[in-house]
């Protein structure tokens, strides 16, 4: 069973913009889901508006500028997490699925095997107790 992702981790802004302009021009129309909430066109009008406001950060850079910014960011970030459990939901965990809505796949990691056993460890007493103090053979003694 895959999982879908959003993928905006370390994305600023201008790269938020993007990805979520990809995700819903992959969403709008899409008969795998007909009943994203929000619609696609309110995360248009949402993805246009912090656009706008990250133009406005370019081009003025005032503190009611980056307010905006991160208002209409935080929008956008709250549909598109809507958008990603719904397909979730709706998928059932189907990759090509959750692909086909222009959302990532989260990668399950593969087993790493056995690891190596340590070598030229040596175990020595200390004087703490109940404890002991690991050295690599041929290290000064202290």
């Amino acid at each position: 069973m895959a999982t879908a992702k959003m993928g905006l981790g370390g994305l600023p802004s201008t790269g938020i913009v993007a990805k979520s302009q990809g995700i819903h021009d992959k969403m709008d129309g899409n008969a795998l889901y007909p009943a994203a909430d929000p619609t696609p066109a309110v995360m248009q009008t949402d993805i246009n508006a912090l656009a706008a406001a990250n133009a406005e950060v370019s081009n003025n850079g005032g503190k009611a500028a980056y307010q905006a910014r991160n208002v209409a960011e935080k929008k956008v970030r709250a549909g598109l997490k809507k958008w990603v459990g719904y397909v979730q939901m709706a998928s059932g965990g189907d990759k090509d699925k959750i692909l086909a809505s222009g959302f990532g796949v989260v990668e399950r990691g593969t087993p790493y095997g056995q690891p190596n056993p340590p070598l030229n460890l040596n175990a020595l007493l200390t004087r703490t107790a109940n404890r002991v103090r690991q050295e690599e053979i041929g290290r000064a003694h202290v």
